[in-house]
């Protein structure tokens, strides 16, 4: 702790030191380069990911978390197809094995 006092005596004060160590922020990466297009958003029945490399790991989650869709990209250019959701929100996931990771929230009409 440190005083705010005009001329404290002594100038820190330190109580009950506990030591934190951090060892993972559980963030893995960010999107680098140009982000892919995600269209149509609402959608209703398929959703078109385009600008993404091949390999790029695809899933789509629930509101509850569950995995509900899971692919890899075999083109720049994948569509998931959506007609047997039911209407909602969903978390579209993209992670590649670089570290990059994005989400997006999508609609189900």
């Amino acid at each position: 702790m440190t005083s705010n006092y005009l001329c404290p005596n002594p100038k820190t004060a330190k109580s009950n030191c506990i030591k934190v160590s951090i060892e993972s922020t559980g963030i893995v990466g960010v999107w680098t380069g140009k982000e892919p297009s995600i269209y149509p958003n609402p959608a209703t029945e398929k959703l078109i990911i385009e600008g993404i490399d091949k390999g790029t790991k695809i899933q789509l989650n629930d509101v509850l978390g569950r995995v509900v869709v899971k692919a890899t990209a075999t083109n720049e250019t994948t569509e998931l197809n959506m007609s047997h959701l039911a209407a909602g929100s969903y978390m579209l996931t993209l992670s590649k094995d670089n570290g990059d990771r994005m989400s997006v929230k999508v609609v189900k009409e």
